[in-house]
C-alpha cells in the first residue's frame, strides 16, 4: 500500500498537467486544439517562410524551407498538405513549369481554401523562377 500512494500521486499530477499540453512540431501547432489559432499560425508561418525563398532554389530547397508535412487547420477543414496544391505544365519555351501553391491568406471564413487564399511558387526545370500572386506565370504551350 505504501508503494501505491506515490504512484497514484504521480498519476493524479500528470492528469492535472497533461491536458493543457500542446504538441508543436516545426513551429506549427498540430492537432485539434484551437482551430482558429492553428489556421492562423499555419498561414503566418507560410508567409514568413516565403520570405526565405530565393531565385534559383531547387524543389528540395523549397521543400526544406516551406515544409512538406501536412498541417491541421480546423475541425471543418482538417489536415492539409504542404504544398496545398501542385500543378505542372510545359511553357512556350519548352520548360517544365511546376507551380506549388501554399495556404497563406484568409479571404472568407467559409471553411474552404480557395485559389485567392493560396500563394504560388513557380519553378522552371526544377529551379525557382518566382513566387507571389503578382508574379506572372509563363504562358503554357498551346498543343
Amino acid at each position: 500500500m505504501n508503494r501505491l500512494l506515490p504512484t497514484l500521486g504521480l498519476l493524479a499530477l500528470a492528469a492535472g498537467i497533461l491536458p493543457g499540453c500542446v504538441l508543436s512540431i516545426g513551429g506549427t501547432y498540430r492537432g485539434p486544439f484551437d482551430s482558429d489559432s492553428n489556421a492562423q499560425a499555419v498561414r503566418r508561418e507560410a508567409r514568413n517562410r516565403l520570405g526565405e525563398l530565393a531565385l534559383g532554389m531547387t524543389r528540395a530547397d523549397v521543400d526544406t524551407v516551406m515544409g512538406t508535412e501536412p498541417v491541421y487547420l480546423s475541425r471543418e477543414i482538417g489536415w492539409v498538405d504542404r504544398p496545398f496544391r501542385t500543378s505542372r505544365y510545359t511553357d512556350t519555351a519548352g520548360r517544365e513549369i511546376t507551380v506549388l501553391a501554399y495556404y497563406t491568406d484568409l479571404r472568407r471564413a467559409d471553411d474552404r481554401i480557395t485559389d485567392d487564399e493560396l500563394t504560388p511558387v513557380a519553378l522552371a526545370d526544377g529551379r525557382v523562377i518566382g513566387w507571389g500572386r503578382d508574379f506572372a506565370l509563363p504562358p503554357p504551350r498551346a498543343d
